[in-house]
């Protein structure tokens, strides 16, 4: 059976801001790591059950933009 999962990247990328800090070169990399750590982490839940599995990550402009919007 062919699946499709919505994925939210604007939660998936705010988790990492509870992440320690993990640093690169200098550089911060909570966010990224923690956005690829939870996708990777779904996309082998997902594999284990054996059907086709296609993702879609949505990015929104978050609440502001939505609030601006249906205004």
């Amino acid at each position: 059976m062919k699946k499709l999962v919505l994925i939210d990247g604007i939660n998936f990328y705010f988790k990492g801001s509870y992440v320690g800090e993990l640093d690169y070169n200098g550089k911060k990399v909570q966010y990224i790591y923690a956005f690829l750590k939870n996708l990777l982490s779904l996309m082998k839940k997902m594999e284990m059950s054996g059907d086709f599995v296609r993702y879609v990550v949505c990015w929104d402009g978050g609440y502001k933009e939505r609030l601006r919007i249906s205004q």
